[in-house]
């Protein structure tokens, strides 16, 4: 828990780009990448993706209890949520490509 998290978010278009790293003083520790394409959301596309993966949120519920079972004869406890910090933590850096998109243009 006592990790720095660095978080690259793409602006979404027809792609969208997420990537996390983990970091302790010693460097990187755990690196998460996502990357998908815009695809469309309506009542169809939304019956595939069930068909497709059906009971997905209970079996990845079940997984997380299971593995957390596993655990608990090893001695691991949950810990105790930290405070949020007292000040803000969040700093937005885009490179001139990126600002271009965000940016609406100006007269």
């Amino acid at each position: 828990m006592g990790l720095n998290y660095r978080f690259r978010i793409g602006l979404p278009d027809e792609n969208v780009a997420i990537h996390i790293t983990a970091s302790d003083d010693q460097g990187p520790l755990m690196v998460a990448s996502f990357a998908g394409k815009r695809r469309a959301l309506s009542d169809a596309s939304l019956l595939r993706a069930f068909i497709s993966y059906p009971l997905l949120t209970l079996k990845v519920t079940a997984g997380i209890h299971w593995e957390a079972l596993r655990l608990w004869p090893m001695g691991i406890r949950l810990q105790e949520r930290p405070a949020p910090p007292h000040h803000s933590i969040t700093h937005v850096a885009m490179d001139g490509r990126l600002r271009a998109k965000a940016e609406p243009d100006t007269i």
